[in-house]
C-alpha cells in the first residue's frame, strides 16, 4: 500500500493492524505475549509482506489480511526462552530463525519451520532470554549467544564453536551482545 501499518498488542493477547488512517484493519487472538520483535518477511518471495514473531510457545506467520500462512502457527517445544532472532545470510529471502529453548539449546529453523540440516543446536549453562547477535567479518559469521549467567558463547553458521573464550566476560548492562 506504500503507507505505514501499525502491528500493536494488547494485554488480553490479541493482535492488531492499524492502517495510516488510524483504523483498525484486523483483529486476531494470539496464545500469549510475544518475545521477539515483529518481523516483515516475503514467505512467499513475491513482494508481499507477512508478520513473523514468537510466543512462549509458537511461531507465528501472519499475512496483511490477518491470516496465519500455511502451516503456522507453528508448536515449538520445548518453549522458547527468548525472541526469535531472523537471518537472511544472502538478502535473497531464505531465512533462518535461531531461538533458544528451554532444553538449554539453540535451534535454527527455516522459514517453513523445518530444522536446519546440519545445525549443531549450541548448548548454554543457562536459560537464554535476550535475542542472538549476528556480528559478520569478511566472509564469517559470529553468532553470539549470551545466557541469563552473563556466559558467553560464540559459533558459526553450523553452531560449532567460533571463538572459545578464555575468560568469562562481563556485558556491559543494556548491550546487544
Amino acid at each position: 500500500s506504500k503507507n505505514y501499518n501499525v502491528v500493536v498488542f494488547d494485554q488480553m493477547a490479541n493482535m492488531y493492524l492499524i492502517n495510516s488512517r488510524g483504523q483498525i484493519q484486523w483483529k486476531k487472538r494470539i496464545d500469549g505475549q510475544t518475545l521477539s520483535d515483529i518481523f516483515e518477511v516475503d514467505f512467499y518471495k513475491n513482494g508481499k509482506i507477512q508478520y513473523l514473531f514468537n510466543t512462549k510457545d509458537f511461531i507465528y506467520l501472519i499475512d496483511k489480511n490477518g491470516n496465519f500462512v500455511e502451516s503456522y502457527p507453528i508448536k515449538i517445544s520445548p518453549s522458547a526462552t527468548n525472541g526469535l532472532s531472523l537471518f537472511d545470510y544472502k538478502g535473497n529471502k531464505d531465512y533462518r530463525l535461531m531461538i533458544a529453548q528451554a532444553d538449554k539449546k539453540v535451534h535454527n529453523y527455516t522459514i517453513k519451520g523445518n530444522a536446519v540440516f546440519g545445525w549443531n543446536k549450541p548448548k548454554t549453562k543457562d536459560f537464554v532470554n535476550e535475542e542472538i547477535t549476528r556480528i559478520v567479518s569478511g566472509t564469517k559469521d559470529y553468532f553470539v549467544i549470551t545466557d541469563m549467567a552473563n556466559n558467553i558463547l560464540i559459533v558459526n553458521r553450523r553452531g560449532n564453536q567460533r571463538i572459545k573464550l578464555e575468560d568469562h566476560i562481563e556485558k556491559a548492562q543494556h548491550s546487544s551482545y
